[in-house]
């Protein structure tokens, strides 16, 4: 595998639960490490904000079946966790 192959998105966000907070908070981070040659397939998924276990256990899960990123892009997310912002 080469690097030319591989694409990598970031995304910063404020998560969902933060918007209703009064106090100062970071932005939620989440990066989709994507294969070229397999039509932009999914093979790795870093996120640091809440509720980041239940986020990671359904992109596993997708991850296991092979899912790219334009199915990750129409697909709607985890409700109600911070999935909904990216």
């Amino acid at each position: 595998m080469g690097k030319e192959r591989i694409v990598v998105y970031h995304s910063s966000f404020t998560p969902l639960e933060w918007n209703y907070n009064m106090e100062d908070q970071d932005e939620g981070y989440c990066k989709i490490i994507v294969d070229l040659a397999y039509d932009k397939k999914v093979v790795g998924f870093h996120i640091l904000a809440p509720n980041a276990g239940e986020i990671t256990q359904g992109i596993g899960l997708a991850m296991k079946i092979g899912v790219t990123k334009d199915q990750l892009d129409t697909t709607v997310g985890i409700h109600p966790t911070v999935a909904e912002v990216n």
